[in-house]
């Protein structure tokens, strides 16, 4: 009779991936974020109190474009595309700031600073 031949079984070996995550830099306090919603030609919340330093996000969920532009022109002008779009501002400085929608004169909100 012939011999037979066997087979060595070959042994698969699976790899795990690392993942390496590197730190990042900061140049100082991460400033407290607020969103404000722009829905039905209307900014929600309308008025804000923040402390100095805090990044106001606005976002647009109506599908035409609006601004925040500050009622004083130069101070501050976010444009946010319609259907989502965001724009931000870091207020710095105390005070009250009003605003308005360049688009649509009916849209006004406020933002109070305190120092």
């Amino acid at each position: 009779m012939p011999p037979t031949s066997t087979t060595t079984p070959t042994q698969s070996t699976t790899t795990t991936p690392t993942v390496t995550t590197s730190p990042t830099a900061s140049t100082g306090p991460t400033p407290s974020g607020v969103l404000v919603i722009i829905q039905n030609y209307a900014y929600s919340p309308s008025d804000l109190t923040i402390p100095s330093g805090t990044t106001v996000t606005w976002k647009n969920l109506d599908a035409d474009d609006h601004t925040a532009t500050s009622d004083v022109p130069g101070v501050f002008d976010v444009y946010c595309a319609g259907g989502g779009g965001m724009g931000v501002f870091t207020f710095d400085t105390p005070g009250y700031f009003p605003y308005h929608c360049d688009y649509h004169a009916e849209m006004h909100g406020s933002v109070t600073v305190t120092g």
